[in-house]
């Protein structure tokens, strides 16, 4: 006897996709450079937190010339202006990162699939490169206590991730 198997039958298909070569480069060189500036921003922040003493506790031994070391931060008069300032560039640091980590990784995201089926790529193109200078100079602004620049920088590249999303859907649809 013939038993019958019943499946679902798998259709694949295969789609070529057609990637501006300029789109790509500039895709890639400025994605390098924003991901360059995050860890550089990861670097601060390290370095903020020996300056201010809320390293770990073992941490003294590899930083002996920065004193005591703590989550809570140390011990001594917080009165000192010179620590003071070290608390205040450490957290400032630290909302750089925060801010870069709430912006980028979606940014990224959309930028890298609009890529893919972007609209137009003259307009992914320099999407990419206000994206790239909104995030550096937000960062540079942001550390340097510059405002309205910093707030300006960071529209900068929201504006030009809303765009890589525009841009994206636009393609997704009307390129058929």
């Amino acid at each position: 006897t013939e038993s019958v198997i019943q499946s679902t039958e798998l259709i694949m298909t295969m789609t070529n996709i057609l990637v501006d070569r300029d789109a790509l480069r500039i895709t890639m060189i400025c994605s390098t450079i924003v991901g360059l500036k995050m860890l550089i921003g990861n670097l601060m922040i390290g370095m903020a937190r020996i300056k201010a003493g809320t390293r770990p506790p073992e941490d003294k031994e590899l930083f002996p010339k920065a004193g005591s070391q703590g989550f809570l931060g140390r011990k001594d008069n917080d009165e000192d202006k010179k620590k003071k300032a070290a608390k205040e560039m450490e957290q400032r640091c630290i909302r750089i990162g925060l801010n870069d980590l709430e912006n980028i990784p979606i940014s990224l995201i959309l930028n890298w699939g609009c890529l893919f089926v972007c609209y137009s790529t003259r307009v992914h193109i320099w999407l990419n490169v206000a994206f790239t200078i909104g995030r550096v100079f937000h960062h540079i602004s942001y550390y340097k206590k510059l405002q309205p620049h910093r707030a300006m920088a960071w529209m900068l590249a929201w504006f030009a991730t809303i765009g890589f999303g525009i841009n994206g859907i636009l393609g997704a649809i009307l390129n058929l």
